[in-house]
């Protein structure tokens, strides 16, 4: 079950230009959006990398992208 602290492997490559393929993070927040076409996204933080566009270093994939380690 993903939950927050958890240590997770991105296995999808759409995402940034795939290059967190393969790569352990620890998911730091959670996103469940109300609408009917998106579906829950996961905010991960990744050692020694952060994301600038974002005020907290994190970097967003959905759910279905990621699998715990």
């Amino acid at each position: 079950m993903l939950k927050k602290g958890s240590p997770v492997i991105v296995k999808d490559a759409w995402k940034y230009n795939g290059r967190f393929l393969g790569c352990v993070g620890i998911i730091h927040h959670f996103y469940t959006s109300r609408g009917r076409m998106a579906g829950p996204q996961v905010a991960i933080l990744f050692e020694d990398v952060r994301n600038p566009e974002s005020s907290d270093g994190l970097f967003w994939f959905p759910a279905d992208n990621i699998v715990l380690a």
